[in-house]
């Protein structure tokens, strides 16, 4: 674990939520458009890449700290909003 203070902690996983919710709600957005036009290859490939991001992401933020993690849930929600405003959904 990362010595750093609480506050710190949690600042530094809301944004890297928000981040890695941007990244994952985009991916996602795209594999869905690479299915719908039967490119099923180019959805698989960015479907295991989205996890692959999120899973790496996550990872870091649990060695910073429990706060971290937890308010990175927060930033992946604020990151979801985004995409999805920006999409017009």
């Amino acid at each position: 674990m990362i010595p750093l203070p609480l506050l710190l902690q949690a600042l530094v996983g809301l944004v890297a939520g928000a981040a890695l919710g941007l990244i994952h709600f985009e991916l996602l957005r795209q594999n869905a458009g690479h299915i719908v036009a039967g490119r099923l290859g180019a959805g698989l490939f960015t479907r295991a890449l989205r996890f692959a991001v999120l899973i790496a992401g996550l990872v870091g933020l649990a060695w910073v700290g429990s706060a971290a993690l937890l308010s990175a849930g927060v930033g992946i929600l604020v990151g979801r909003a985004a995409v999805l405003r920006r999409s017009g959904a």
